[in-house]
């Protein structure tokens, strides 16, 4: 039998007119399938990448519960929230390993079987890797996810959220989805601005706050860019993904510090570790003096929706 392959997000359209209710359902049942179909790949394969899709998929449905909460309050999407947060945390491990041992163990050592110090920290990685790869399987075929699996889907397609709303807010939900798109994204781009005046003072624990604002607007940008003409939502969005990259490469040296931490290395390993963080640190320092570049850049692109969305 063929092995599963990882599943991607399909493109989402927005038109002008399309009640709010509408978009917010469509993005929601896309983020969910993307984030169930990878779910195969996860259990019958060792593709990393199922376990990214999933992820992926789960956080754009979190970022969506979020972003709409002008409209449906936190109370009304409560039961999907809490549905993926536990496969969020067992998800989340998974893909810190993965990324650890490709871009940090792998990448630095290139042939690492020919250092055998190095060969040890990977087995030490890899270890722990399996660890977190054995939690997410047991979650995936446990009860819980296969009823919340069953059940989110369902919640969704009869739009579960209107039990905990007032007729009052579902009129609101049937309006035009036209203006929301647009205090979306300024709201996300403006809170992004704030956030990052002075950008030449900012602390390290400032430009973490930093880049989960940027975060935070990316997702609107994703969502909503395709729905404007012409190129400059794409190319908006392209100097925003540059800036949200080199802002998560900065903070990455402080997530390979936490995880060769939980490796609990032995002492003949220390100069492995040692030269496994100094790489870390030189990635660090080369992503943090591209940041005044693309901070610029990003400031600036002009917003993309002062104009008319396309109609379908």
């Amino acid at each position: 039998m063929e092995k599963p392959a990882a599943e991607f997000e399909q493109s989402r359209r927005v038109f002008r007119d399309e009640p709010a209710e509408e978009v917010f359902g469509r993005f929601l049942s896309e983020c969910a399938r993307h984030a169930f179909a990878n779910e195969r790949v996860i259990l019958e394969t060792d593709d990393i990448e199922g376990v990214h899709q999933m992820r992926v998929g789960l956080r754009r449905l979190r970022a969506c519960l979020s972003l709409f909460k002008p409209l449906v309050p936190a109370k009304a999407v409560a039961p999907a929230a809490a549905s993926i947060t536990p496969l969020l945390r067992k998800l989340g491990p998974a893909r810190d390993w993965d990324v650890f041992l490709r871009d940090r163990i792998d990448r630095f050592a290139g042939k690492p079987q020919s250092d055998r110090p190095l060969r040890e920290l990977r087995e030490l990685a890899a270890l722990r890797r399996e660890e977190a790869y054995a939690a997410l399987r047991r979650r995936l075929t446990g009860g819980d996810h296969r009823r919340g699996a069953q059940e989110l889907p369902a919640w969704i397609a009869r739009r579960g959220w209107r039990d905990a709303m007032s007729p009052k807010r579902l009129r609101e939900l049937e309006r035009p989805i036209d203006d929301f798109v647009r205090e979306a994204l300024q709201r996300t781009r403006r809170k992004a601005l704030d956030r990052g005046r002075k950008f030449h003072e900012l602390s390290p624990e400032d430009l973490h706050r930093l880049r989960i604002v940027v975060k935070k607007h990316r997702y609107p940008v994703d969502f909503f860019a395709g729905a404007f003409p012409g190129r400059r939502g794409r190319d908006y969005g392209a100097a925003l993904k540059t800036l949200q990259t080199e802002l998560g490469r900065v903070n990455d040296v402080a997530v390979a510090r936490e995880l060769c931490e939980e490796l609990d290395a032995p002492p003949g390993l220390e100069p492995a570790v040692a030269a496994l963080m100094a790489c870390a640190e030189k990635d660090r320092r080369a992503s943090f003096s591209k940041l005044p570049d693309c901070w610029s850049a990003f400031r600036k692109r002009k917003a993309f929706w002062k104009q008319e969305l396309l109609k379908e």
